[in-house]
């Protein structure tokens, strides 16, 4: 699924500082639907942006968006859409 292919293109290409910032930009949005949020979190997309906050912390764009993907991540999912 497209999800498990934008996650191993973040593990693969971890030194990418870009598509670390663009993909954490997709996490933020992905998570905005429960069951997408839900693949998310199974398939380590808390590690995902994690590890790009460890390896890049001098990058304010994937700080910041790897931060909204976490809190996308983790807040109530009772606050969430189902699908769309």
């Amino acid at each position: 699924n497209g999800i498990a292919v934008m996650l191993d293109s973040m593990r693969r290409f971890s030194s990418d500082e870009v598509l670390q910032a663009m993909g954490c930009w997709s996490l933020v949005n992905i998570a905005l639907i429960q069951t997408q949020k839900t693949m998310l979190v199974k398939l380590g997309g808390i590690s995902v942006a994690a590890n790009a906050m460890m390896l890049h912390p001098y990058n304010a764009e994937v700080q910041f968006r790897a931060l909204f993907a976490l809190i996308n991540l983790v807040i109530p999912s009772d606050s969430l859409p189902e699908d769309s």
